[in-house]
């Protein structure tokens, strides 16, 4: 359940790990990537969780058409590195 807080709790993340997440410190980072950043971390940098958390946002902001796009070319990938595996004696 989404909550009222949840704008504020998000910024407190990306608001942390601009501030600790980078080698860095004096690097000017935006809000925008320090959450992907958090997003990353959070998913285990496993990319089939973190774009479907993208594709999600992309809905919820009607960007309908756009997330399409995005997750036919998310599977094309797939798709893409399952040959190139399964033709090198993977999977």
């Amino acid at each position: 359940m989404i909550t009222v807080g949840t704008n504020a709790a998000l910024t407190q993340i990306a608001r942390e790990k601009a501030e600790t997440g980078f080698t860095d410190h004096g690097l000017n980072v935006k809000e925008t990537e320090a959450l992907g950043v958090a997003i990353a971390g959070h998913f285990e940098f496993s990319g089939d969780p973190i774009v479907e958390t993208f594709l999600a946002a992309l809905v919820d902001a009607n960007y309908h058409s756009f997330a399409e796009t995005v997750k036919d070319a998310w599977e094309a990938e797939w798709r893409n590195a399952t040959a190139t595996r399964v033709g090198k004696g993977g999977v």
